[in-house]
């Protein structure tokens, strides 16, 4: 596939060819809408679509491009070049390949036409090395003066140590009397990168005025403290306001003295120069995040905009909007005057990896502009080209089918995955609908809110995250397509290609509503000689075991409170006691009351802020001294064993015994990418080809770090988990350790020792390890899930038991009334 993507990408270069994606829907898809739904948004007359132009003419040198710089016509990027190699110091051992190589920034300019061309006028400034002390410099920030020429904030950072001879080079004791200091220069350039002038910026007259961090690196700085600063924009010919880590600040170009602060910022998100000339500043005052004009000349801020969007990528532009702002899911356009965003695109539906996109630029006739860099899965080789989202037509695109998926905050690889599925279909694609961007600074669930209230009123998309979604409750009311048919209709992939135990416990009335890429187990540990060998027990035999305990013992950690307890144990039970196919609740049962009697055992609160931890506060010290019952743990992977084994002295010493229920194993599967397909979804094998790679041996081999679903995946990691590997030098062979003679094994992973405060190397795992994985996996029947609003009604309630005001009886009944209310209204 990436060999094809290549090769289509050198055609459309030779060629000129413009690949081109629609970021609007069908026109097919909706007109079925719109006469079904008389309220359904009308399909636009104007879509944005996507064009790239492969850059074909860049040297080998320039591996990506970040512009530093963005203009009304080009991008202006520094790129990183090896000119050398210095000597090797007195100490120095060499320990990597390029160790010694010294690098220099070269300026490029890339103009929105794809010429690119290296700016042979411009050089780094020119320091004098110091002996034994790191020095290198670096470009800040590069602005346009209202002259048209450059004007650049440069460093130069300088470090060194003072722990004396013999003392071995980045070494803990090198590190621990590590000094650096930093000073800033400001250089005005023509527009071919020459050199008209330079000056250092006063940093001690800002340094008097308080304009300092106070975060100082190593044991100490040459004053004592530091000086940061990130961003800067021009202000008329003769002065500069500069960014810093407290606040704005002004210097004089010319002298680089220090003019002032800028009264009522401590922090910035970053300077903008708007089309007009006027300098904003996008930071957050007592209103939340605002837009100011900087009048350089009062040191204070002008005119202030409130906004509403989060500016962290903004940019003044040309088009139809004072400034744009990117989100990494879509692309805004905002009005000051109005205060209001508009959404102009979405990127994914655009099928363009945001990720991949630096700078970006509007037109004046409103065509955004971004520069493009792929890199290949193995991140060797980049495809750099020129990215321009304009307004077609509609009409003018090809007409596809849309399945819509939708998503709170959206991932890396789900981007990914969304990219490539519609890049591969002719015909076919999938729409995205990200719930995050209705959240608000004051709600940060309103998107997650706004999909719950649209799915459960039955406008369901097709294909949905389930991140934070009551699934089951989803499934009783009909709105998810059962998975069985569409994995036994699938020729490659049956059930028997799955842990039964995963598939069983995320049944629900025998029915599959999710998938699952990967998962972890939540359970309880206990010692073997405390708890026994087998897993599973009741609240009445772990409070028989608690008892045969030193005095004084805890079921948990000490800061375990009643509310914890209460919190887990309905989550483990709350399928005994709410039905959601049938409506039956069963809260007033005696299984409940033997819960709300186990979560009363436990601590009304803990202290955490007044709390004097010592060493002998952590678990594994507690559980060794008998102090501490269980552990609560998680099993995401073999190396949880070996952190089990080292906790209690043995792989046989301990038992995954779980939470207490009332009946069978207390340990939750926690499953990771869940997705559905809902029920009134038109195409369901479409669909089903899109969340089925979370499902297949290929994706899970490469994509997961926790416990792959598909027993495939699973067999190859364990086998290559207990098969030794060795250490290899660079022609092949095998390394022997230079004290034993033996081979050097390869570690496969390992744990954090918490005793020894240590990283442990794990070489390979034993038959007997895995042996005790499998069993875990095979008896957990349970899956982490939770239904809020009926935890807020037992959370409520049951204060009432806790404080001795109502018996346990009493207050089941209560809740077993309202959550039978409750239950019944969302059915």
């Amino acid at each position: 596939m990436n060999g094809m993507k290549r090769t289509l990408a050198l055609l459309l270069a030779a060629l000129m060819i413009f690949a081109l994606a629609a970021c609007g829907r069908t026109a097919e898809k909706d007109d079925t809408e719109k006469k079904s739904d008389p309220k359904a948004t009308p399909a636009p007359e104007f879509v944005y679509a996507a064009k790239t132009e492969p850059l074909t003419n860049v040297p080998e040198e320039v591996r990506y491009l970040y512009p530093t710089l963005v203009t009304d016509d080009a991008f202006y990027c520094f790129v990183s070049v090896k000119t050398g190699e210095r000597e090797l110091r007195e100490g120095e051992t060499l320990e990597w390949e390029g160790q010694l190589d010294v690098y220099e920034n070269v300026l490029y300019r890339l103009g929105l036409d794809g010429s690119l061309t290296k700016m042979e006028n411009y050089k780094p400034m020119a320091v004098e090395p110091v002996e034994g002390h790191d020095v290198s410099t670096g470009t800040n920030s590069l602005v346009v003066r209202p002259d048209g020429s450059f004007l650049s904030l440069e460093n130069v950072y300088e470090g060194w140590s003072d722990a004396g001879e013999g003392v071995e080079l980045y070494s803990d004791e090198y590190w621990m009397n590590y000094s650096s200091t930093q000073r800033y220069y400001l250089r005005v350039m023509d527009r071919t990168g020459a050199e008209q002038s330079c000056a250092e910026l006063d940093l001690d007259a800002l340094k008097a005025n308080g304009g300092t961090s106070g975060y100082v690196y190593g044991r100490s700085s040459m004053s004592g403290e530091e000086v940061y600063l990130y961003n800067m924009a021009a202000a008329g010919d003769d002065k500069a306001i500069i960014a810093g880590d407290n606040g704005l600040h002004v210097f004089d170009v010319n002298t680089g003295a220090y003019l002032g602060s800028v009264s009522g910022v401590d922090w910035s998100n970053g300077l903008l120069t708007l089309r007009d000339g006027r300098v904003a500043v996008n930071y957050y005052g007592d209103d939340g995040q605002c837009l100011a004009i900087v009048d350089a000349d009062k040191r204070e801020l002008g005119e202030s905009f409130r906004i509403s969007g989060e500016l962290y990528n903004a940019f003044a532009g040309g088009g139809d909007y004072d400034i744009y702002y990117s989100n990494g899911v879509n692309f805004f356009g905002y009005d000051l005057e109005k205060g209001e965003a508009t959404k102009l695109f979405n990127w994914i539906n655009c099928d363009v990896d945001n990720d991949n996109l630096n700078g970006f630029t509007v037109s004046k006739d409103g065509v955004v502009v971004a520069i493009n860099s792929e890199w290949d899965d193995n991140y060797e080789n980049c495809e750099l080209s020129l990215l321009r989202m304009e307004k077609v037509p509609a009409s003018s695109l090809p007409q596809k089918k849309i399945l819509t998926l939708a998503t709170q905050y959206l991932n890396y690889d789900l981007r990914k995955d969304i990219i490539r599925f519609n890049r591969a279909h002719d015909s076919l694609r999938i729409e995205l609908r990200d719930y995050s961007e209705y959240n608000t600074p004051d709600d940060y669930e309103a998107g997650l809110t706004k999909l719950r209230t649209e799915i459960l009123a039955g406008n369901c998309p097709d294909i949905i995250d389930l991140s934070g979604l009551p699934a089951k409750q989803m499934a009783a009311k009909g709105l998810l397509a059962d998975l069985y048919p569409l994995i036994d209709a699938d020729p490659e992939m049956s059930r028997e290609d799955f842990f039964p135990s995963v598939l069983r416990a995320m049944e629900n009335g025998g029915k599959l509503y999710a998938t699952c890429s990967s998962f972890e187990i939540f359970t309880a540990i206990g010692a073997s000689r405390i708890v026994g060998t087998e897993p599973g027990w009741t609240y009445a035999e772990l409070m028989d075991a608690l008892r045969e305990m030193p005095e004084g013992c805890s079921v948990f950690s000490q800061s375990e409170t009643r509310a914890d307890v209460l919190q887990m144990c309905l989550m483990l039970e709350m399928d005994r006691f709410v039905d959601w196919n049938t409506g039956e609740v069963s809260f007033n049962s005696q299984d409940f009351i033997d819960l709300l009697n186990f979560a009363r055992s436990f601590p009304a609160e803990f202290d955490w802020d007044h709390y004097e931890w010592s060493e002998e506060d952590r678990d594994f010290v507690r559980l060794r001294e008998g102090r501490q019952l269980l552990l609560e743990g998680g099993v995401y992977n073999f190396d949880s064993l070996s952190q089990y084994e080292n906790t209690f002295g043995g792989i046989d010493a301990f038992t995954f015994i779980g939470f207490p229920t009332s009946e069978g194993v207390g340990s939750m599967i926690m499953s990771n990418a869940g997705f559905a397909i809902s029920e009134k979804c038109a195409d369901k094998e479409a669909a089903w080809e899109f969340v089925r790679r979370l499902m297949t041996e290929e994706y899970q081999s490469s994509n997961v770090w926790e416990i792959p679903s598909n027993i495939h995946s699973y067999e190859n990691k364990k086998l290559e988990a207990m098969t030794p590997t060795y250490v290899k030098d660079d022609e092949g062979h095998v390394m022997l350790d230079p004290e034993t003679g033996e081979k050097l094994m390869e570690s496969k992973g390992g744990y954090w020792d918490e005793e020894s405060d240590e990283h442990v190397p794990i070489y390979y795992y034993t038959q007997e390890e895995i042996d005790k994985l499998e069993a875990l996996i095979n008896s957990t029947t349970r899956v982490y899930a939770i239904d809020q609003a009926i935890s807020d009604i037992v959370n409520e309630q049951a204060e009432a038991f806790f404080s001795g005001q109502r018996t346990a009886e009493d207050v089941a009944n209560l809740i077993q009334s309202k959550a039978r209310i409750y239950v019944n209204e969302q059915r």
